[in-house]
């Protein structure tokens, strides 16, 4: 699950970049923020749209509760930070966020592994891939 944020880059270069990077192997459920349903989820599948990834419709993953989806989702990757961090924890699911912010935000799930950092395209992935094999074992 990719949880995208109500400020900044609606998908940030390097989330982009990862999500191709993992092309092959997973299937995207990108959810937009509570308070942004509008325009940035336009713009999101404007971006999203040819670049042939696997991706559930944004307004699928948005419309219903987060608690829905976060069983059913191997990991979880931020845009930026947010408090789904804490809530896919609740359900095993590691997340990785893309700032160094979301580690002062949420110590705790970053110190016991549940939250990686990483900020290039293929430290998203490698950190994305930890969290998968995490959620298996």
């Amino acid at each position: 699950m990719v949880t995208l944020s109500s400020t900044g880059p609606v998908l940030p270069e390097e989330i982009l970049a990862a999500m191709k990077l993992m092309a092959g192997e997973a299937v995207f459920c990108i959810r937009a923020h509570p308070n942004e349903r509008g325009r940035r989820v336009r713009e999101a599948e404007r971006i999203l749209g040819g670049q042939g990834l696997n991706t559930l419709p944004i307004w699928a993953a948005s419309r219903f509760p987060i608690s829905l989806w976060l069983p059913h989702v191997d990991c979880h990757l931020d845009v930026a930070w947010s408090t789904t961090i804490k809530e896919a924890e609740l359900f095993g699911v590691g997340s990785v966020a893309t700032t160094e912010e979301a580690a002062t935000f949420f110590d705790e799930q970053a110190g016991s592994g549940a939250l990686r950092i990483a900020e290039s395209p293929s430290a998203i992935v490698t950190a994305m891939r930890l969290q998968i094999a995490g959620r298996r074992e």
